[in-house]
């Protein structure tokens, strides 16, 4: 793939005209440290045998794009039901401080993409690198092509997008550190989940305890009840066959202790 590394702009997604809107829409990102405050842009719409089908040239102004941040620019264009591709290149760019960069062929440089297919091998080097990862960083002829995948010349240390540095790239997110760094999680993630069963081992534990420690509670309550009724059962019983015998030892049917002695006048007479 061809690439101008001194552009200060680059394109991420064209979305193709439609007859309801004929227009392509581009989301870009500023590389640059100034303002940008207009651009001379090509665009050509190609069928699925990369045939042009249309191409224009334009002038967006304004466009205000601020250093190293994403912005967006509106160029209008035929609908085509062909359509496949939109592709999208600056010829110009002009800056606030009334400077501006041209496009020449001789600054065009091959490069091969390091863009990962859908995979375990891409989710891994997410979770290490962040989700604009895109590939493992690889160095090439005249260039290396970051984590972001970003190709950058090889005078730049840092990436020109995401302005990381080269030797921290290559050092972090090579496919080796990153296969080390998902080992480290996945051991990590096996420690707390061991931890974790045990924690609910021991919950466990204590709840049957707790459990066989109130089932025994149960059954001394159960116990005491029953011998309280059974208490309570005998001693109406007794009540019951010994209330004839009480009945008789109260006062008023009781038989009396002594005996009447009748006194006679010469008892009296004596006394």
């Amino acid at each position: 793939m061809l690439i101008d590394l001194t552009c200060p702009a680059e394109v991420f997604q064209v979305s193709l005209p439609t007859e309801e809107h004929p227009a392509a829409e581009c989301s870009l990102y500023s590389l640059s440290d100034r303002i940008i405050v207009s651009a001379d842009v090509t665009l050509k719409l190609q069928n699925d045998r990369g045939v042009d089908l249309e191409k224009t040239s334009v002038t967006i102004r304004p466009l205000n794009a601020r250093p190293h941040s994403s912005f967006r620019m509106s160029i209008p264009c035929n609908f085509h039901p062909g359509t496949e591709k939109a592709v999208v290149s600056f010829d110009k760019v002009r800056f606030s401080d009334q400077t501006a960069w041209e496009r020449k062929d001789e600054n065009e440089t091959e490069y091969e993409p390091n863009d990962l297919p859908v995979s375990k091998a891409l989710t891994d080097l997410k979770f290490a690198a962040g989700e604009t990862a895109k590939g493992f960083p690889s160095q090439q002829d005249g260039l290396w092509v970051c984590v972001c995948g970003r190709p950058n010349p090889d005078s730049e240390t840092s990436c020109v997008r995401c302005r990381q540095k080269k030797e921290t790239v290559f050092a972090r997110f090579n496919r080796d550190a990153v296969e080390t760094k998902v080992s480290q999680r996945e051991k990590q993630l096996d420690l707390a989940t061991r931890s974790t069963r045990e924690d609910l081992a021991r919950l466990q534990r204590i709840r049957e305890e707790e459990y066989r420690v109130e089932g025994i509670r149960r059954k001394r309550r159960n116990r005491l009840l029953v011998c309280l009724a059974v208490f309570l059962a005998l001693a109406a019983l007794f009540f019951f066959l010994a209330e004839p015998a009480l009945r008789r030892l109260l006062p008023g049917e009781t038989e009396p202790l002594t005996e009447t002695i009748p006194v006679t006048m010469e008892d009296e007479a004596k006394l």
